[in-house]
């Protein structure tokens, strides 16, 4: 019996070579075995070719939704800076413009001071009755503005009418309600006649009867 094989088997017969027809059926099966597995182990690499490109992309992917994000946050917490910037710039400038506005003074105007009323007493006397809101600014700084009387330069003893001294309280063409005694803070100053000043003290509202009802106590300079 002829021992059969799984390769080429060649032998000599005369002058050529011929192949074993078992030969070549073993040889055309391990041709395909390995045609069949080549295919596959090329199919496997393009899979995982493949799947490589897809995991590149994703991360790729991913990182540039990262990157989108972080400059996307970035920008928001530019923006919240400098809208907290602005806030606080915006706090800061209301709260010393309140304390800038607390810290000055009223400034009464002449239509204010003038809100008063007269009546006799018992003794035929006239005496003033102030308005509530007057009432409200009694012992409190305020600022007034008005025309210089200087009555006693020497005694620095100076009132403050609401019209030139034509027209004013001692012409006898006004009330006493249109004037304020001043009782300088600094002594020793000198003011002509109708100068426009402003100052600023604490106003005394006073019932004495007869006399001047407004003192500014304290009176500084203004302007």
């Amino acid at each position: 019996m002829r021992e059969e094989k799984t390769s080429v088997e060649l032998r000599q017969e005369g002058k050529g070579l011929v192949a074993d027809s078992d030969t070549l059926k073993a040889l055309s099966k391990e041709l395909i075995y390995k045609s069949h597995k080549w295919h596959q182990q090329g199919e496997s690499r393009k899979e995982k070719a493949l799947d490589d490109e897809k995991k590149t992309r994703h991360v790729e992917s991913v990182e540039e939704n990262n990157i989108k994000k972080f400059l996307i946050e970035n920008r928001k917490q530019n923006k919240n800076n400098k809208m907290n910037k602005l806030l606080i710039f915006i706090a800061f400038f209301l709260f010393f413009s309140f304390n800038t506005m607390a810290q000055m003074p009223t400034e009464l105007t002449w239509k204010q001071l003038m809100n008063v009323q007269f009546e006799e007493d018992e003794m035929g006397e006239n005496v003033p009755i102030f308005s509530k809101e007057l009432q409200s600014y009694n012992f409190q700084t305020v600022m007034v503005e008005g025309f210089m009387i200087p009555v006693d330069v020497d005694g620095d003893y100076y009132v403050l009418s609401a019209f030139p001294y034509s027209s004013c309280f001692f012409c006898g063409n006004a009330g006493p309600e249109s004037i304020v005694e001043l009782r300088l803070a600094q002594k020793g100053q000198r003011f002509q006649m109708d100068d426009a000043r402003k100052f600023k003290g604490m106003l005394v509202l006073s019932q004495t009867p007869n006399g001047l009802i407004y003192v500014l106590e304290d009176a500084e300079l203004v302007q």
